[in-house]
């Protein structure tokens, strides 16, 4: 069977590559993004303010990672939970 390990690392070094500095922000992420916890559509209201990018090679998904990431970009976590 293939798998993936996915290292803490090399995510916290990719957030601080996209100009992120706090890496305790991804719980909120995760939970923006949706997960085992919260349904990704209850935070509909907040993508829908979010400018997410229009491209054909990605899906959904990606679309609203890649938003949030930007919108993220300069925020603490408070700022980000203020906002939400």
């Amino acid at each position: 069977m293939k798998c993936k390990y996915f290292s803490k690392l090399k995510s916290i070094d990719f957030f601080y590559s996209i100009g992120h500095q706090d890496a305790s922000i991804f719980p909120l992420m995760g939970t923006l993004l949706g997960n085992d916890y919260a349904d990704k559509r209850l935070f509909e209201n907040i993508f829908s303010q979010i400018h997410l990018p229009k491209s054909k090679s990605m899906n959904d998904q990606h679309r609203r990672l890649q938003g949030l990431l930007e919108w993220l970009k300069g925020q603490t976590v408070d700022e980000a939970i203020d906002r939400v």
